[in-house]
């Protein structure tokens, strides 16, 4: 059986002889809650399939988590039995950090945003020290990177915050903005302050090596902004 101990929702499977034959997501969905072990405490929500590297992906999201042996037992029990390998988010494709603090305050200079927490790491896949903000890649490929970056107004006076993605590719260049990476927030008072700057954004061409940050950066020097705890995310996912 895979381990489950550390997933979280969704569930990925994947199914590499399914050539020539269809798949109904609704009849899957229906044959997993129809399942009494599951349904028992658990609604599966939707299933979506897609074409993977010749395979097919298939993502289960539930309502909540799968906390029980029996209920994953009899997950894998369904999906194994149709032809399916499962494909762990925490030791698959995923990297997932975030900040619990909000001590950061910052003017118009880039800053790093540091993560503190992760709660899914490949290590065949990324390097991440807690509490530090690069991310180094470990396999090539193309990637998709999804951050979020709260901030909050220090002061009475309006403000603006940017967010985006710089790589270094080695070479001596150092980080580097990702085009097409920059996001932006707007921060009314102390009172009103707090807006998130979200970028989602798709980098080709990954070498083994390369890292990633997130920064920030405010509008006006003299208005302070800094980051809000738990508010800051970053998600990588290998494509």
């Amino acid at each position: 059986m895979p381990d489950f101990s550390n997933l979280r929702k969704p569930f990925y499977w994947k199914a590499a002889d399914l050539s020539g034959k269809e798949i109904n997501n609704t009849q899957m969905r229906n044959v997993i809650n129809a399942d009494p072990t599951i349904s028992a405490t658990r609604t599966c929500q939707s299933v979506h399939t897609r074409p993977k590297s010749g395979d097919i992906q298939v993502t289960i999201q539930f309502d909540d988590d799968l906390t029980t042996p029996a209920q994953t037992d009899a997950l894998t029990t369904l999906l194994t039995g149709a032809g399916y390998t499962y494909q762990a988010v925490g030791t698959g494709r995923v990297f997932q950090a975030y900040t619990t603090t909000s001590v950061n305050t910052y003017t118009t200079s880039w800053i790093d945003v540091e993560f503190d927490v992760q709660n899914l790491e490949n290590v065949d896949i990324y390097s991440h020290t807690t509490g530090t903000a690069e991310v180094t890649f470990l396999a090539a490929g193309d990637y998709e990177v999804y951050a979020k970056v709260s901030s909050d107004n220090l002061s009475s006076s309006r403000n603006e915050s940017t967010a985006a993605l710089f790589v270094d590719e080695g070479g001596g260049s150092g980080f580097v903005q990702v085009g097409g990476s920059v996001s932006y927030a707007y921060h009314r008072t102390s009172v009103n302050g707090k807006d998130s700057a979200t970028v989602l954004k798709t980098i080709s061409g990954v070498q083994s090596g390369h890292k990633l940050v997130v920064r920030v950066k405010s509008k006006n020097a003299s208005n302070a902004l800094k980051l809000v705890g738990d508010a800051c995310l970053i998600r990588i996912t290998k494509l």
